[in-house]
């Protein structure tokens, strides 16, 4: 199967070690989630960060496909900024005798 590369990049230390994901689209929610849910730094400082897709990787052959240059996808300011609102509490009822 081929799966795409990708990496986030810490502006301050550069790129972190790569993922794998089937497309673009589940990297990107990958990488909402990985801010949004974070005890460190990308949560706390999402501006931070970003997304890129680094290539491919067939996991039939093992071989790595490189793009020369990093496709950007997304910052991680606009991934923080669309957390789902919270569900509102769910009340019960009583009734009275």
């Amino acid at each position: 199967m081929i799966y795409n590369i990708y990496a986030m990049r810490d502006e301050l230390t550069g790129f972190l070690p790569p993922t794998y994901d089937i497309n673009d689209a589940v990297a990107m929610r990958n990488f909402r989630v990985a801010i949004l849910r974070s005890s460190d730094s990308i949560h706390y400082m999402p501006s931070d960060y970003s997304l890129y897709r680094l290539g491919l990787y067939d996991s039939d052959t093992g071989r790595l496909i490189v793009d020369e240059v990093p496709t950007f996808l997304m910052r991680g300011e606009p991934a923080a900024d669309s957390a789902p609102a919270a569900k509102p509490k769910r009340t019960t009822k009583t009734t009275q005798k």
